[in-house]
């Protein structure tokens, strides 16, 4: 529970009394997920919980994050690292030095759908919105100005009589 998660800290990180709103929120987020029954969650779980914190990964990502934690932490990690679950105590760990993992250096490559893909799952909503609108507004833009152009010549315009 919240009192194991909290005498378990990692080396060098000083929990505060202050800290208890955040772990209890966290208690909260994590206690949300199917998984939380068995006090584990798979990676699937963990990217919806990092979503409530606004940290936004894809799912390579969020396994190779949840991997690269258990084995800094001296834990066995299974080959397939879509197949690590977290307990409540991991989840809190991470996520109190959850920037010293942010940087996403998985190796695909960048022109791959795969690629796109990871892009969209590792973005708000609020940024997926403004991509995709600022790669269609100029598109449809030139659209409009093409039809308007081919579709000049076709108007016939002709003078307003005005009866006195």
């Amino acid at each position: 529970g919240l009192s194991q998660a909290l005498s378990a800290t990692p080396a060098g990180i000083e929990v505060k009394e202050v800290d208890f709103l955040f772990i209890q929120f966290a208690k909260d987020v994590f206690s949300r997920m199917p998984g939380s029954k068995e006090n584990r969650i798979s990676v699937a779980e963990f990217r919806r919980c990092l979503r409530t914190f606004n940290i936004y990964m894809h799912f390579l990502h969020a396994s190779s994050v949840m991997g690269m934690f258990l084995r800094d932490h001296g834990e066995e990690t299974p080959d397939d690292e879509a197949a690590i679950t977290f307990t409540f105590a991991h989840f809190t760990k991470l996520l109190l030095v959850i920037d010293q993992y942010s940087l996403d250096n998985s190796g695909y490559s960048p022109w791959s759908v795969a690629a796109v893909v990871y892009f969209f799952q590792s973005r708000s909503p609020s940024r997926i919105v403004d991509t995709i609108s600022r790669i269609i507004f100029p598109i449809a833009y030139i659209l409009q100005a093409i039809l308007f152009y081919a579709l000049l010549d076709t108007w016939k315009l002709e003078p307003i009589m005005y009866y006195s």
